[in-house]
This record gives C-alpha cells, structure tokens and sequence, in this order.
C-alpha cells in the first residue's frame, strides 16, 4: 500500500520497515528515478541480501526517543559507526538527534538526520534548525 502510494503521489522516494512491501519487489513497482530507502536497527540487517536494493539506509534509533518505541537497545554512536564501516550507502541517522549530540551523530558516520523530536521539543525553533544544518553541512563537506 505505501509504495502504490508513494507512485501515485509521484514522490521522489519511498521508506520501507521490515513489515513493509519486502525492497525486490518494491523495486519492481516504482519507476526508476523513485529511491527506496530502508530501515536498518542492527548491524546484521545490513548483511541481509534484500538491503542490496534499497538506495539508503534509515539507521537507528541511535539514541532514546520520545517518538517512536522501540523494542530493540539503541545503537549509539559505537553502533552507527560500525554500520558506516559495512556500508557506502547514503545514512539517515534516526531517533534521539538533538542539536547537542548532531554533530557526533555525523562524525561517526551519518550522511543526514531525521530530527523530529528535536524540532517538536524546540524551544527556539530558528536557532536549533541552523544548528542541525551546520551540522549536516559537515557531511556534506565530508563527501
């Protein structure tokens, strides 16, 4: 249902869980240009022959969040380091980015953040989404 959707919406990409559309045949489905991106908890996953379709990773939680529960221990930043190492796959950390842990959350492998959390708690909105950008201005300068 959500990669039908995600076609019918023309969007530029579609996000899959394990209970979600498995990434063959997601692939199958959408037009070429659409990226599919997947979510990765635990650096096993990431050596699961399905991951080679997707274009990038949503890897977390990486820290506790308020958004989400989560049944599996967070990875932290020792976690989300070793699944950089396995892979060269666009990384979007999830879970726990906040302005005060962003930057490490780059420097130990993330290419970007999903940060809702962090923009639902702010208290200066403004200030705290600059921050976020300086800090995924590091990746980008990284690459």
């Amino acid at each position: 249902m959500l990669v039908e959707l995600a076609v019918k919406m023309e969007a530029d990409s579609v996000h899959l869980g394990r209970a979600d559309t498995p990434l063959h045949v997601a692939r199958k489905l959408i037009p070429s240009t659409m990226q599919i991106g997947y979510t990765i908890d635990s650096l096993e996953q990431i050596e699961h022959i399905d991951t080679y379709d997707a274009d990038y990773f949503g890897v977390g939680a990486i820290f506790d969040t308020k958004t989400k529960v989560h049944t599996k221990p967070t990875l932290g930043l020792s976690g989300l380091a070793l699944i950089r190492a396995a892979t060269d796959k666009h990384i979007v950390a999830i879970g726990g980015i906040r302005t005060d842990n962003a930057i490490d959350v780059i420097r130990s492998g993330a290419n970007s953040l999903a940060v809702i959390g962090a923009v639902y708690d702010s208290k200066n909105i403004h200030r705290d989404i600059q921050e976020l950008l300086q800090a995924e201005n590091l990746s980008a300068n990284k690459q």
